[in-house]
Formats: C-alpha cells, sequence, structure tokens
C-alpha cells in the first residue's frame, strides 16, 4: 500500500474550538493536521464531525445514478458526536464489510475486507461546496475514488456529482494519516448529499471525520501537492515542502509557484532516501518542482537493513499468527519457497505469492545471448550479492573468487524500480570455459565488515 504527505497550516476562525487546539502545535510539518477551512465572509456553513464510531457495519448499498435511493437504515451509521459540531443529522455509514468493527480507539476496522464508507447529510441551504476531512491509522483512504451523488427532491433519483475537483493526503508520525477532499457543486441542485470514500486493502482504521459544507464556492486546497512514498506499514520516510524563499509547508499551491520538498527520515525504521518519481527524478535533497495543475511526486525510501525492511513489510495488525512468528529470516509466512530473507534482498512482498516474472530469471536475446536479471536492495547494509556461473552445476565461478579472472559483465545501469530495489542485468564474459550449458544461480551473503 502506498502513502501520501501534505503539510496543512490554519487559515482563519471558522471552528475557534480547533483554532485553540492548533495553537499548541509547533511549525513543522510533523504538526500538520486538519485543515482550517476559509469560507468568504457571509458565507452560510455546517460542521458535522465524528471523532469515534459505534457501529462498524450497515448492510446498505447506494444504487446506481438515475435510481431511486431506499430508505437508509432507521437507527443504523454513526450519528455526530461532538458536542461543537452544528450539523447534527449527517450520519456516516460503513457499507464495504460485515467484518468491521469498533477498536479500542473507536475506530472501525477489519482484518478480512477493505472499508468503505457512506456520508449522508441534507444541508440546511443550497449547497455550494463541500470540504471532507479523515484521519486514520495504518493507511490513507483511496485518495482517487472519493465521490459525491445528491438528489434535487426527497424523492428525486441519485444523480452523480463526480470525483473531487481536488484531493490530497499525508502520513505523519505515530501512524496517523489525514486525508481530504473538496467538491465545487456550483452546478447543481442540491437537496441531500451522499459522499463515499473507502479504504486500500485492509490496513486502515477510520478514527475521525469533519464534513464542511458551504453555500459559497471555496478552494481550500488549491492545487493540491500529491506526494506519495513507499511506505506499507512504517513511516519509513516524510516530505518537508514549502514555497521557495518560506519556511512553513502550505495546505495547497497555486500554479507557478516553484516548491522545494526535502526527505526527512526517521532513523526508528533504517531506511534512507533514494530518489524521485512523478513530476521529479533524480535524487538531488532539496528538490525543486514548479506546480502545475496536477503535481504528483513519489519519493523513494529504501532499507538498510533486515530489521528496517520488517517493519514496513510485514504487516503488524496481524495478531494470528504473530507478528514474531512471520517476521525471522528463515521465515516463509506466503509459502512460496523464498524465505523473509531471500524476500528482502530481492525486494518482494514476504506476505503475497511471488511469481517468476519477480524473481531471479535468464533472458535470451534475439542475438542467442544470455542476460541474467535480479533486483537488489538500493541501500541494504547488511547483505551482499553473488552471482556465480557454472557449465555443469557442479564448480561454480564468480568474479573475485580468487581466480583471477572475471566471469559476468553488469549490463548497462541499474534501473530503479521504484520501491527502494533496482534491477541489476549481467552477461557471461568470453573467459568462461567452453559448454553447450550455462547455469545461473544467485547467492545472498551477509555483509562483511
Amino acid at each position: 500500500m502506498l502513502n501520501d504527505r501534505l503539510g496543512v497550516t490554519a487559515m482563519n476562525l471558522f471552528h475557534p474550538f480547533l483554532l485553540f487546539a492548533l495553537g499548541l502545535l509547533t511549525a513543522s510539518q510533523a504538526a500538520a493536521a486538519f485543515i482550517l477551512p476559509d469560507a468568504p465572509a457571509g458565507t452560510a456553513t455546517e460542521f458535522a464531525w465524528w471523532d469515534g464510531f459505534t457501529d462498524p457495519e450497515t448492510n446498505f448499498q447506494l444504487p446506481d445514478p438515475g435510481s431511486t435511493v431506499p430508505p437508509l437504515p432507521d437507527g443504523e451509521g454513526n450519528p455526530v458526536n461532538r458536542p461543537e459540531a452544528d450539523n447534527t443529522d449527517a450520519r456516516l455509514y460503513q457499507t464495504g464489510t460485515s467484518t468491521g468493527f469498533i477498536t479500542s480507539t473507536q475506530g472501525i476496522y477489519s482484518f478480512a475486507a477493505p472499508l468503505s464508507f457512506l456520508i449522508h447529510d441534507v444541508p440546511a441551504f443550497q449547497t455550494e461546496s463541500v470540504l471532507l476531512q479523515t484521519r486514520s491509522i495504518g493507511g490513507l483512504p483511496d485518495l482517487d475514488n472519493a465521490a459525491i451523488f445528491y438528489r434535487e427532491s426527497a424523492t428525486g433519483p441519485l444523480l452523480s456529482a463526480g470525483a473531487a475537483q481536488a484531493g490530497d493526503g499525508f502520513l505523519l508520525d505515530g501512524g496517523n494519516a489525514f486525508a481530504m477532499w473538496e467538491w465545487d457543486l456550483s452546478a447543481f441542485n442540491v437537496y441531500d448529499l451522499f459522499i463515499t470514500f473507502n479504504s486500500i486493502g485492509t490496513s486502515m482504521s477510520l478514527q475521525e471525520v469533519q464534513l464542511d459544507t458551504f453555500d459559497a464556492v471555496t478552494n481550500n486546497l488549491g492545487v493540491a501537492l500529491r506526494i506519495t512514498t513507499n511506505a506499507n506499514f512504517a513511516t519509513v520516510g516524510e516530505i518537508e515542502h514549502n514555497r521557495l524563499g518560506e519556511s512553513e509547508p502550505r495546505a495547497s499551491y497555486q500554479v507557478g509557484d516553484v516548491v522545494e520538498l526535502t526527505p526527512v527520515i526517521d532513523p526508528i525504521f533504517e531506511h534512507v532516501f533514494v530518489g524521485w518519481l512523478g513530476d521529479l527524478s533524480g535524487d538531488a535533497v532539496p528538490a525543486t518542482l514548479t506546480i502545475d495543475e496536477d503535481p504528483l511526486v513519489q519519493a523513494v525510501f529504501a532499507p538498510l537493513s533486515y530489521e528496517g525492511w520488517t517493519s514496513n513489510n510485514i504487516n503488524p495488525f496481524i495478531t494470528n499468527p504473530s507478528f514474531s512468528e512471520r517476521s525471522p529470516a528463515d521465515a516463509d509466512p506466503d509459502a512460496d519457497g523464498l524465505t523473509n530473507l531471500l524476500e528482502y534482498a530481492l525486494g518482494t512482498a514476504p506476505e503475497a505469492f511471488t511469481p517468476p516474472s519477480e524473481r531471479p530469471h535468464l533472458d535470451v536475446e534475439a542475438d542467442g545471448s544470455i542476460r541474467f536479471a535480479h533486483c537488489r536492495q538500493m541501500a541494504a547494509q547488511d547483505i551482499e550479492y553473488r552471482v556465480e556461473v557454472s557449465p555443469d552445476l557442479v564448480n561454480w565461478h564468480h568474479n573475485g573468487d580468487g581466480s583471477g579472472q572475471t566471469y559476468t559483465e553488469q549490463v548497462g545501469p541499474a534501473a530503479p524500480n521504484g520501491d527502494g530495489t533496482e534491477t541489476v542485468t549481467v552477461q557471461p564474459t568470453s573467459t568462461l570455459p567452453t559448454s553447450e550449458k550455462l547455469f545461473f544461480r544467485l547467492r545472498v551473503l551477509p555483509s562483511q565488515p
């Protein structure tokens, strides 16, 4: 699962109780939280806030657009539970799986299947824009697939207002993840709203939701800068960003802004920054990006050690078998024949079957030449890789084996894979003994001090 990072700042006094909380925060990236929405003077607003849940699952499915919406289950779902909220008729439902349950932190979670959420609200005025924000633990919602639907009357058909005009999210220390979406509904005659969003996989626990509606068009996200990392279960690295010449992050930017991005490493997880993808390339620190209409940057972090890799690749939310049973180097939790140590070395998933295409393999080129390709960790300090060749599966040779010969040579530069690994391709040299057969193998060894 890939996770995003966006710094946000407080804007006005729209929620004075939130402003008080933000007064306790520092100006650092890790202090980011919900956006305080900015509304034009005289704008009518409503605010709903859930900071815990009591109903983990509702057997209800929103129909396709054009259909009549069946009655929402009476007495089910999660009511707004913060006294500061002035919109108390909004309700949140989890409709994706019957395996959802309420956690000890009053979040909604499922071990077995992804979660799907539905919010229903009847605004007190003609709504022209909506801002939705969530806080979750372990992962972000699917930022690209939140959608809003509406009816023009209580008995009218369901209509689609489409995907969000802007959506973004970020992962913070401690596993907290914040996501936000904004919709412009000024072209629609809205009686009531149905907002849908869902988790990616089963690693997300929904903890908190805020919903703001306005009778004017707002632009709280502007151009959202989407920054993803290759974090799965640990905050292996974060990205600080600010407009060039400024020192604090913005909730959003404008087209043409030049933004400086700097990776920040958490030494607890033993990863290092190795490069940029998306609208940036290379590995410059800091890097600068000129904002366009849809900026997307991926920051890639690579593990330094086996322990750092397990923290991000062995699911800590599975309790049977336990993490301690699934994480040893000689364990094979997905039973695909590759131990965790080999999965680490090859950059493959330890708890999902690794297909042959992701394992070391031989390729025969059009000219008949042989090439051997394998993945390797870009920053690992505790393992070494050795490609060995043999004409008979008995006598094995490798560069540096004391014979003074070179048996393989690398073909071109290693190719980064965007996940902290790179693919290395080698071919045999002319110093190999003449033979009708040639075998390759990859050995992973502990690094020599």
